[in-house]
């Protein structure tokens, strides 16, 4: 069998080739539409179509190049698909309607699905960035988000993110997962990060940053050497609700109230603050003062729960984050600004294939989506 009656590298099978001829195509390109007489031919085996000239190009099967259709659909994932044939038009002076581009960011996004995995070549091409010898700390949140889906209605999309800075350059540096299905894939792709992180970095410290909720820490507990900070500003959110519960008619006592325990956990001291609370003696009816006295137990119990993931101040001693910020705009990015809007309702294909795509734009990865593999050992790597 001669080379070129092989099935092209990457098909479905390796059948012969017959029934050569040519057939007319307009590939569309940054340059406007490119008219190309280009052979085709059958497989024996499978009697799928192929097209050579296609595989050579890497085009989609919406007939674009990767440079059309990663323009495309970073239009796509960034805007309604609408408003991106509109602003593709505008821009590229070319028509690609609102069906033409969904298709396109749900193809595109099959390529971010590696990313989102963080295996083999890109978990190694992450794990490149970080300093082996100097030095680093590597900060891990995790976070939800809400969607609306046709049959399913509201559900909680996770979100992961990675983020630290390299020593020598001082450049920031972050790594971003989002999976609609289930937390247990973000969980495993970040998972895979740090067993790498961990084994390929002399002198790496781990910072887990997250709010009150008990599956992210319950998930963080295999991570013995790690330090567990609660994020700071989601810590006023109970102080608030026990404050409105002592001072449900008094608006004007609850800022001072929350300050003073503020003031003390800022400092790390967890003890005093409790203490304080279960001195403090409810005022009103009976029950006026069994439902204060709840909420005044309900916050001890919950400061009790997390004292050790409140040292603020030995944190600030040593300028690590005590707040999640990050995390709370990367999921604005990667979720709300996108996939939360006005009458918006999804498909759960469809927005996975969003989110990925603005996974790897916010991990600065964007360029790497048609990157080819690196040669083989002993393979001359060929320009394209």
């Amino acid at each position: 069998m001669r080379d070129e009656d092989r099935v092209p590298q990457g098909f479905l099978c390796d059948g012969r080739l017959d029934g050569k001829g040519s057939k007319p195509i307009a590939y569309s390109t940054l340059l406007g539409s490119v008219a190309v007489t280009r052979a085709t031919s059958r497989c024996l085996v499978c009697h799928q179509g192929v097209a050579p000239l296609d595989e050579l190009l890497e085009t989609t099967p919406q007939g674009m190049t990767p440079a059309f259709a990663s323009a495309v659909a970073l239009v796509g994932a960034s805007e309604a698909y609408a408003q991106a044939e509109t602003l593709l038009e505008t821009v590229l002076q070319q028509k690609v309607d609102d069906n033409r581009v969904q298709q396109t960011v749900a193809y595109v996004g099959k390529l971010g699905l590696r990313w989102m995995i963080l295996e083999g070549e890109e978990l190694e091409q992450a794990l490149a960035e970080l300093p082996t010898a100097e030095p680093v700390t590597v900060y891990v949140g995790v976070d939800g988000g809400r969607i609306r889906f046709r049959d399913a209605g509201w559900r909680e999309p996770c979100e992961g993110v990675l983020w630290w800075r390299d020593p020598v350059s001082g450049q920031g540096k972050r790594v971003v997962v989002g999976d609609v299905r289930n937390k247990a894939n973000v969980q495993d792709a970040l998972d895979r990060f740090l067993r790498g992180a961990q084994s390929c970095c002399r002198q790496l410290t781990l910072v887990l940053i997250a709010d009150g909720a008990e599956w992210i820490w319950r998930w963080a507990e295999q991570y013995e050497d790690a330090i567990k900070i609660l994020d700071y500003y989601h810590l006023k959110e109970p102080l608030y609700r026990a404050a409105e519960a002592l001072y449900p008619q008094d608006a004007a006592r609850v800022r001072p109230w929350v300050k003073n325990l503020d003031t003390l956990l800022w400092e790390g001291d967890v003890a005093e603050a409790v203490a304080q609370l279960g001195r403090l003696r409810p005022q009103g009816t009976t029950t006026e003062k069994a439902h204060q006295q709840a909420a005044l137990d309900e916050l001890a119990t919950y400061l009790r729960n997390h004292a050790g993931l409140i040292a603020y101040a030995e944190h600030r001693q040593h300028h690590r984050d005590i707040g999640s910020g990050v995390v709370e705009s990367m999921c604005k990015q990667l979720f709300n600004m996108r996939l939360k809007g006005p009458g918006m309702f999804w498909s759960e294909t469809g927005a996975q294939a969003v989110i990925h795509l603005r996974a790897v734009r916010l991990s600065n990865r964007w360029n790497q989506l048609w990157a080819p593999p690196p040669p083989a050992e002993g393979q001359l790597a060929v320009a394209a």
